[in-house]
């Protein structure tokens, strides 16, 4: 997990004092005795005058023994020390989950963290307990972490915030955090779903106008995401529905070519013309000059087709879907070695059995 790696820098604070052979501690009618290493906050060791071990508190011993286990130490004494925090605690879930409540109340995120990761190591962690680890992660300094990490952290408080749901699907507060989440990462559909879900749950008046905001906002997001979807399974006229929806602000270059392949599919081709005339002013790209030309195609008019495609190849370089179509044009045309030469290309691009198959007819013909 990423936040270990924020949370690990409190291993520097935490020091061990030794119950050495013979000694003892009596804690709740349970006497431990022998070698045992006793975890300790550093910060606590400087306002202690004390040299004997039977005169420091016990509630520093167990806020030792709960960092021990959350930061992630050898195995050999955790058993112990959680036999240790149990008696002194009687309830361990829910004195370290209210421990971790102040810290949070404090605004001490970190050390919040810190008792919260405790009850997921041990496995205590219920829906509430994993929703104030995610609010917790949320306000930690993660400006020490990579791009790659910070994006990996975003996914680990997005899983958190779903093993909520697994644990209490009416968590409504859950599904408002999901909602931004998905959102920022580009999943609009997931986001709509977790919206209306909590829309049908929360009953903060607040929460709920901002959630509908949220949704409004994200509408043409969705619209273009559902028209991906009816693209891929051929509802072109439900696509081109939704992406005539899409508001002005949200009209990228990724939207004019998808809206050009509704048009195209539609046999439209003036219009997924234009469409994908637009795509380029936004951004030029091989993909979007393959769409001019096979619009031009369906026009009549493969000179043009022809000259695009050849533009295209001199500013991207060879593409196997340039270079196969620019075959097909000259085979069209009747012009074989140009047509074979291009296949060739297109081969080495992508080899497969189908386009070999062309390329031994022509050399055969």
């Amino acid at each position: 997990m990423i936040y270990h790696k924020l949370i690990s820098k409190r291993l520097e604070d935490l020091a061990i004092l030794e119950l050495k052979e013979g000694a003892k501690i009596d804690l709740d009618g349970q006497s431990y005795q022998g070698y045992l290493p006793l975890p300790i906050l550093s910060s606590r060791l400087v306002n202690l005058v004390q040299k004997d071990l039977d005169q420091i508190p016990i509630a520093y011993f167990v806020e030792g023994m709960v960092y021990y286990i959350s930061l992630g130490q050898d195995d050999k004494y955790k058993d112990t020390y959680f036999d240790f925090i149990k008696s002194a605690s009687k309830d361990a879930k829910g004195f370290v989950f209210k421990a971790a409540l102040e810290y949070m109340a404090d605004e001490n995120f970190l050390d919040g963290v810190i008792y919260l990761n405790f009850l997921v190591e041990k496995d205590l962690a219920d829906g509430k307990i994993l929703f104030s680890l995610g609010q917790g992660l949320e306000n930690l300094d993660i400006s020490i972490l990579s791009d790659q990490e910070k994006n990996a952290y975003a996914i680990e408080l997005m899983n958190i915030y779903e093993r909520v749901l697994n644990q209490d699907p009416d968590f409504s507060l859950a599904y408002y955090k999901l909602a931004y989440i998905y959102r920022d990462f580009g999943q609009f559909l997931k986001a709509k779903l977790v919206i209306e879900k909590f829309l049908k749950l929360d009953k903060n008046d607040f929460r709920l106008q901002e959630a509908r905001i949220l949704l409004e906002d994200i509408q043409s997001d969705i619209n273009k995401e559902e028209a991906a979807l009816d693209l891929e399974v051929g509802a072109y006229d439900q696509a081109l529905k939704k992406l005539l929806e899409v508001n002005l602000e949200k009209r990228d270059d990724y939207y004019f070519y998808q809206l050009s392949l509704a048009y195209y599919y539609l046999g439209l081709y003036e219009d997924s013309l234009a469409a994908i005339k637009k795509a380029i002013e936004i951004e030029d790209s091989k993909i979007y000059r393959n769409q001019v030309a096979i619009s031009y195609q369906q026009l009549g008019r493969p000179d043009l087709a022809k000259k695009e495609i050849e533009e295209a190849i001199d500013s991207f370089g060879p593409d196997y879907f340039l270079n196969y179509n620019l075959a097909s044009i000259f085979y069209q045309e009747g012009h074989k070695e140009a047509a074979l030469g291009n296949f060739e290309i297109a081969y080495e691009i992508d080899p497969n059995p189908d386009l070999a198959q062309i390329i031994d007819q022509l050399k055969n013909s």
